[in-house]
């Protein structure tokens, strides 16, 4: 497929405007890997060839390929849904190593025609080896070697928002974790813009902590940002209209119903449709960004974290997905199918290229000289920060994770699977010499 290069005028931006939030190094703990939701892995592409046989591929596990494979302490969680007899919603751990089937939970929802469809991802702590995820409208806490749950808390009228048009479920957020709490947002049913609310947890309990009714669909995860000035905080969106999106702060150390640290004393609109955040922000710890949607036009912004002060607003293409930030520019893949690099400072477009028919919820994953992503109809396929096509494989779907020790891939493949593709090793070639 030949990929063509529309626009390109803008240089390299600095590497050290990349947020440097530590991880274990192979853990890709959060939808969006951790808690500043950037994708970017500080390691070369280790899998170029796509095409080569997978190290590994599970049997048929009904898993759940538009949910991000999280990756902790030699396990790969996945989401795992099925119909039959009705919807119902489980996570199960893979061994990284060959792909053995470590563990399976119960089933954590039943019957929920929302959870069934959403597209959330289980959130990791490495440090206490447990495993969050929210579903229907309870919260889970599972160990994360045998996935037992530890703990589980349905939201509702009595430990938050008892005001009516309160909502307690949950659609394509994820939990965020921070300051030892787990934080999530409802989601509003339907087009709504005013039940959603934002919840923190006690990560060790399971008791909610603080909770606040923000406005806004409540289909982006909480973004938890520790700020230097401004201490630990919480931003969600804020919305009172169809079409005008703002922000806001919480304070992550809160009890009972929140008040906003700071709320953006401006809106961003597109002029028409039912305009919002569907995807996901993201921080260097100094500053916000994000992309809209009214699935078809959105807006590239960028706020200070400490007090929401607005540094951009700019018309772009729509999106569902946070953007990335790389030494290279701050990217962002759009709904119409174009990979894109602004500047992060100002948010000029550098460079533009179209690269697929369509994005919907395709997360990629990041590394210094390429991006993984898969395409629907296409497969996997990886690009450099150039949008030029430098391997391509059919039959793989979904969201993509990286391991950041190895660089191996995870995938989604067609009939509810998951792969790891890995670079070849030289094993047999070296055994002879001990």
């Amino acid at each position: 497929m030949i990929r063509i290069t529309l626009r390109n005028s803008g240089g390299l931006c600095a590497a050290g405007l990349i947020a440097a939030l530590p991880l274990p190094a192979a853990a890709w703990t959060e939808v969006h890997r951790g808690p500043d939701h950037n994708v970017y892995i500080d390691i070369p592409a280790a899998v170029t060839d796509l095409t080569a046989p997978p190290a590994w591929v599970t049997g048929e596990e009904s898993i759940a390929a538009g949910c991000r494979p999280i990756i902790g302490d030699g396990r790969v969680y996945t989401v795992a849904t099925a119909e039959d007899p009705e919807e119902r919603v489980r996570i199960k751990a893979f061994a990284s190593a060959d792909g053995a089937l470590l563990a399976e939970s119960v089933d954590l929802d039943v019957g929920s025609f929302v959870s069934f469809e959403s597209q959330s991802a289980p959130a990791y702590d490495p440090d206490t080896d447990t495993l969050f995820f929210n579903t229907g409208s309870t919260v889970y806490s599972l160990d994360g070697e045998t996935l037992a749950i530890n703990w589980s808390t349905t939201l509702d009228a009595t430990n938050t928002d008892d005001e009516p048009g309160a909502m307690y479920g949950f659609v394509n957020a994820s939990p965020a974790l921070g300051a030892g709490r787990v934080f999530v947002n409802t989601f509003d049913s339907g087009f709504g813009v005013e039940g959603s609310q934002v919840v923190g947890l006690d990560a060790e309990t399971g008791a909610v902590e603080w909770y606040a009714r923000t406005g806004g669909r409540g289909a982006h995860s909480p973004l938890f940002v520790d700020h230097a000035t401004a201490g630990a905080i919480v931003v969600v969106e804020h919305q009172e209209t169809l079409n005008a999106l703002g922000f806001a702060a919480f304070d992550a150390d809160g009890t009972g119903e929140a008040s906003p640290l700071w709320t953006s004393t401006w809106t961003v609109e597109t002029g028409s449709g039912f305009h919002g955040l569907w995807g996901d922000l993201l921080t260097d710890g100094e500053h916000v960004y994000t992309v809209t949607s009214d699935f078809t036009n959105g807006r590239l912004v960028r706020f200070a974290a400490e007090d929401g002060a607005l540094e951009y607003d700019l018309p772009v293409p729509a999106s569902d997905m946070p953007p990335v930030l790389t030494p290279d520019g701050l990217f962002a893949l759009h709904w119409d199918g174009t990979l894109r690099r602004y500047d992060p400072e100002d948010g000029e477009e550098q460079a533009s290229t179209s690269i697929a028919g369509e994005f919907f919820r395709d997360y990629p994953a990041f590394v210094q000289d390429g991006l993984y992503v898969a395409v629907p109809g296409e497969g996997l396929l990886l690009f450099g920060h150039d949008g030029a096509e430098q391997s391509s494989a059919p039959g793989y779907t979904g969201v993509v994770s990286v391991d950041a020790s190895d660089g191996a891939v995870y995938i989604g493949v067609d009939g509810g699977r998951l792969a790891r593709l890995a670079a070849p090793t030289r094993v047999r070639d070296w055994e002879g010499l001990r």
